[in-house]
């Protein structure tokens, strides 16, 4: 039996490697906002009076207020980011040159 994590995992794999490569050959005409970058999950509390916890991790400048927790959970080799619709619209275009 497949665990559905893993296959998950895969396509998200293939899925950042599609980006990236259509990033690096500009396949699609256009600059959609492809960047590389580093992922965290962080807890914070509000309370005025929540200690802040040294977290274990380098957090970026902007990251501030009463972290109580943080973890790093992607990098740049395996973490990007893309704007929905820049990235949209080309291959939607594309497909409907090339089909039907």
């Amino acid at each position: 039996m497949i665990d559905s994590r893993d296959e998950r995992k895969g396509l998200a794999r293939m899925s950042f490697k599609l980006h990236q490569d259509l990033a690096n050959s500009n396949a699609l005409g256009v600059d959609y906002g492809y960047r590389p970058l580093n992922t965290f999950q962080i807890s914070a509390s509000a309370k005025d009076t929540a200690k802040r916890k040294n977290p274990s991790v380098d957090l970026p400048d902007w990251v501030d207020g009463n972290i109580t927790h943080a973890q790093k959970i992607g990098s740049t080799s395996n973490t990007a980011q893309v704007h929905p619709r820049l990235v949209s619209e080309p291959e939607l275009v594309f497909v409907g040159h090339h089909c039907c």
